[in-house]
């Protein structure tokens, strides 16, 4: 599926320096019951126009995860939320440079 994306144009951001977690997009009551469970996934991106592009800056990357999650918390609860919020903190350096891969080995 993800050489699709990348045909399509999207790159991979090097997981190994961002891990991407979906937030738990199952019913409050599921979650109370069995706990959070965050989903680890792959984050693909593409920059209209700049598909050749090698990099991301780790600022670039918070942007886009934070836009990301106000977009989902707005279905979400706060408190489910927030742990992945807090992770934004661990991402590379707003100046530091992360690779856009066009394959996952």
């Amino acid at each position: 599926r993800v050489a699709r994306y990348v045909r399509a144009g999207f790159r991979v951001v090097d997981p190994r320096r961002v891990a991407y977690l979906q937030p738990d997009f199952r019913a409050a009551e599921a979650i109370d019951a069995s706990g959070l469970a965050p989903l680890p996934l792959l984050l693909l991106v593409r920059d209209v126009g700049h598909e050749a592009r090698q990099a991301l800056s780790g600022g670039e990357l918070r942007t886009m995860i934070d836009a990301l999650y106000a977009m989902y918390g707005v279905h979400q609860r706060a408190g489910d939320m927030a742990p992945l919020r807090a992770r934004l903190a661990e991402l590379p350096a707003p100046g530091e440079k992360v690779a856009l891969l066009d394959h996952v080995a």
